[in-house]
C-alpha cells in the first residue's frame, strides 16, 4: 500500500515556486489492525530545494511516523501490553509476534514504552 503526501507548490521560507521534488525518499512502516493482518505501508517523502533561497522543504503524509518503522497502532499495542497487562519486554515481543506476526526486539519495546511514559507524564 502506498500513501503519498500532497506535493508542495511554494517554498515555506520565501514563497517562490518549487517545481518538482529534488529527491524522493521512501519510509516503509509496519502497521497492525484488528482483525486484519499486519500491513506494510510505503510512505513516499518528497524533499524540495527552493531555487530562489536554497532552503529545503519536506512533504510527508500526515500518518507517516517521523522516526521508526512501526505505525501508531503497533506502538500503542506494545505500550498497552507493557503497562496494562504488566508483561515484561520479552513477553510483549512474543505476544506481538504470536498475535500480529510483528517482529520486535525487547530493546524496541523498551524504547517504545519509555517514550510513551514520557508522553503520558503530567
Amino acid at each position: 500500500m502506498v500513501k503519498a503526501p500532497d506535493r508542495k507548490e511554494h517554498c515555506e521560507c520565501c514563497g517562490s515556486s518549487l517545481g518538482e521534488p529534488s529527491s524522493v525518499d521512501h519510509r516503509i512502516v509496519e502497521e497492525i489492525s484488528n482483525p486484519a493482518p499486519r500491513q506494510v505501508i510505503n510512505y513516499p517523502v518528497y524533499e524540495y530545494t527552493c531555487p530562489a533561497c536554497g532552503s529545503s522543504t519536506v512533504s510527508r503524509h500526515p500518518e507517516c511516523p517521523p522516526t521508526g518503522r512501526f505505525g501508531r497502532n503497533a506502538l500503542v499495542q506494545a505500550t498497552i501490553l507493557k503497562f496494562m497487562e504488566r508483561l515484561p519486554h520479552r513477553k510483549v515481543t512474543e505476544s506481538m509476534m504470536r498475535t500480529y506476526g510483528l517482529m520486535l526486539t525487547p530493546a524496541t519495546v523498551l524504547d517504545v514504552t519509555w517514550r510513551a511514559a514520557l508522553w503520558l507524564r503530567p
